[in-house]
């Protein structure tokens, strides 16, 4: 039982792994931005046009979010030349060695970043709504402890509900987790909450309407998506379902 990325989720039960997916994880694109060195001449998307840009690893969240942002911005993606950087972490040390033009930042790095880098641009300015991340399990063990499976969607239900009902409480929590400060936490946390980043679990026809595009540019699919071949809501709480 876990949370992946959707992208390799789908990647991973369309080449034979047995996953069954029991929740959505989040319907926001969050934070997730493109940054550059400041002295470099690229202020936009559209300025990425001719050069090396990153994303962590294939079809993880920040392709998909790179392939969708390029085509929601009428840009080409022969025009320009995508590459995995291995992680965040690989991707900043490729930026600073000058091997790629802009790489994907997450928080808290990138509020912690101050103006170490410039953005070129955030995921959310082209793609609205994406469920990019799914709660999954193995048919087997949903067969054999189903109960355990629906508890476990519950208790992550009520972690999200308590979060957005008590902001300041999270903070610590928040700041534990990110292993950050709690000024810093305090800052990042509200913005996730805005955009009710965290779903309860469960699944926006948007959401997953854009993910069949992502998935379609990342070619981890061809044609429409049936969804109900790899969501089983069984688990859901009615009410999400």
């Amino acid at each position: 039982f876990g949370e992946v990325a959707s992208g390799a989720g789908i990647a991973a039960i369309k080449e034979g792994l047995p996953l069954v997916i029991v929740y959505g994880a989040t319907n926001h694109p969050g934070e997730i931005a493109w940054m550059t060195l400041p002295d470099k001449p690229i202020r936009s998307i559209k300025d990425l046009v001719g050069r090396t840009v990153g994303y962590t690893s294939a079809k993880s969240t920040t392709e998909m979010l790179l392939r969708m942002s390029l085509d929601a911005a009428g840009i080409p993606v022969e025009k320009v030349k995508l590459v995995a950087t291995g992680g965040l972490g690989g991707g900043l040390s490729a930026l600073g060695a000058g091997s790629v033009d802009a790489v994907p930042i997450v928080e808290p790095v990138l509020s912690k970043s101050g103006n170490k880098y410039k953005q070129v641009f955030r995921a959310a300015e082209y793609v609205t709504s994406l469920t990019f991340a799914f709660g999954v399990t193995t048919p087997e063990f949903a067969r054999k402890n189903p109960e355990v499976v629906r508890k476990l969607v519950k208790a992550r239900r009520n972690a999200v509900d308590w979060l957005y009902a008590n902001p300041k409480a999270a903070v610590p929590i928040c700041a534990e987790f990110f292993e950050v400060d709690q000024a810093l936490a305090a800052s990042v946390l509200p913005k996730f909450i805005g955009w009710k980043y965290w779903s309860p679990g469960d699944f926006a026809k948007d959401g997953l309407e854009n993910n069949v595009r992502g998935l379609q540019l990342m070619r981890a699919v061809e044609g429409s998506v049936d969804w109900s071949k790899f969501i089983d809501q069984q688990f859901l709480p009615a009410d999400l379902r």
